[in-house]
């Protein structure tokens, strides 16, 4: 029988996308609850864990109507020990819930990078595709796993997860942002957003089912 997993989806071009694949290909029924549907903060007695997906809004806007119920569900998980998994805005909310602050950047982090990870930590350096333009502080009770040269990219405590970037993208949802969000974008930027994923979408497809997987096995101990 599936295990069920809850996932927070705040537009709806920012889907689970390769995140999804991997969870359900792991056994786990996802239920995914939108920004603009009517449901309570859910019981997670029962849930593996919760994801929360990227946004380009801000962690820290009082005036988003749905970021009381966000943080109401990752406090739940926190009460309940439910893991959490976030992804972009994601990784910034669930910091927020930890008591750490959120922050506009000074530039925006656009494109392929590296991680500078911390030693024995088995997962990918990369290259992972950035697109925003807030940054988090490390909580106090998390793991610093990983960085750019703009700061922290990736973070842990004992059960949740906190990625800056967007392991979970495919080309397909790649355009969708451009013509959403990337009017500002001068051609060769929007060449060098896609050249992984239209060159080796399988490696990138890969590298992020091995980074799901250490967040699996952090979830089975």
């Amino acid at each position: 029988m599936a295990e069920r997993a809850i996932v927070l989806q705040h537009e709806p071009d920012a889907a689970a996308g390769n995140f999804g694949e991997w969870a359900e290909a792991r056994g786990f029924e996802l239920e995914v609850l939108t920004t603009d549907g009517r449901w309570e903060v859910p019981d997670l007695a029962d849930v593996a864990f919760v994801a929360s997906l990227g946004s380009p809004d801000h962690s820290y806007d009082d005036e988003l109507p749905w970021l009381a119920r966000e943080l109401g569900v990752l406090a739940a998980a926190h009460r309940s020990g439910t893991p959490v998994y976030g992804i972009c805005f994601g990784s910034q909310s669930l910091a927020l819930s930890l008591g750490a602050e959120t922050q506009l950047a000074e530039e925006r982090e656009i494109g392929w990078y590296d991680l500078d990870l911390s030693s024995g930590i088995e997962v990918p350096a990369g290259p992972w595709f950035f697109w925003h333009e807030d940054r988090f502080d490390v909580p106090a009770e998390a793991e610093l796993l990983g960085r750019t040269p703009r700061g922290p990219a990736l973070f842990r405590t004992e059960k949740d997860w906190g990625v800056q970037f967007h392991p979970e993208v495919d080309l397909e949802t790649l355009e969708t942002w451009i013509l959403k969000e990337g009017a500002d974008l001068d051609a060769a930027t929007r060449a060098r957003m896609r050249h992984n994923l239209e060159t080796e979408a399988a490696a990138a497809r890969d590298r992020a089912w091995s980074l799901y997987d250490v967040f699996l096995d952090d979830l089975r101990r």
